[in-house]
């Protein structure tokens, strides 16, 4: 939790208000497996960030949070990957590879850095993603000279609401951005008896998943910034 709440905290406040997301999931996986591959100061730095006190401790979170979110049924979906893509030229210990596939459940190829393996390493991703990321995956590339390794982390979730919108209920309408700029969009309606949880600084409710997920949403109140809502509070929480 300490690693979750600062991570998100530090990441969108330095996105000056550009659009974010964030896998905390992914990045402690992938911060998690560098802690194999480091010693010294740098593991030292990893452990601290990871919020965790040795490496065992940091294999037994890994698995739990791995165990915890992978999901692969008919309805629900929430499929994790992890690979690592070696240059061929540099060396390593085959014990270390097979300690990641065993606590992390790595992936692991080597091959010659260039244009192809950047190509192997899209076609990875766009695998584990069901194509969903093609664009992005396309600026993946690695140089001959300069690549030594590439650590890849994927997460792919699908999902159906326990309750559906009604697309009847969709309307266009417009949106105020935090910045007072006004853009047109469609609006989902619904109107249910759910709890909201209120602080003097936002509202939040949830939505629930068939798969037993759920996603918050927050609303910040007038006048309220991005700051501001993410401080944490001790007090104040009310539920109606």
């Amino acid at each position: 939790m300490p690693f979750y709440e600062n991570s998100v905290r530090n990441l969108l406040l330095s996105q000056n208000e550009e659009k974010c997301v964030y896998s905390p999931v992914n990045l402690y996986l992938c911060m998690a497996t560098l802690t194999e591959m480091t010693d010294g100061k740098t593991k030292q730095q990893l452990m601290d960030a990871l919020g965790q006190k040795d490496t065992e401790e940091i294999r037994e979170q890994s698995q739990a949070i791995w165990k915890s979110v992978y999901t692969d049924h008919l309805l629900s979906e929430c499929i994790l990957g992890k690979s690592i893509w070696l240059n061929e030229s540099v060396p390593f210990q085959k014990e270390v590879l097979e300690m990641l596939a065993e606590h992390y459940y790595a992936e692991t190829y080597q091959g010659l850095m260039g244009k192809e393996m950047g190509q192997r390493i899209q076609e990875w991703v766009n695998d584990m993603t069901k194509n969903i990321l093609e664009q992005e995956a396309k600026s993946i590339q690695t140089d001959v000279a300069r690549t030594v390794f590439v650590l890849m982390s994927t997460a792919y979730f699908y999902d159906q609401w326990v309750e559906l919108f009604s697309s009847s209920y969709t309307k266009r309408d417009t949106f105020k951005n935090a910045d007072g700029k006004e853009v047109e969009c469609e609006f989902m309606n619904r109107t249910e008896g759910r709890g909201i949880y209120q602080t003097k600084r936002f509202q939040s409710t949830w939505l629930e998943f068939e798969g037993g997920s759920n996603m918050f949403l927050f609303l910040p109140k007038r006048g309220v910034s991005l700051e501001e809502v993410l401080i944490r509070e001790e007090s104040g929480l009310s539920v109606k």
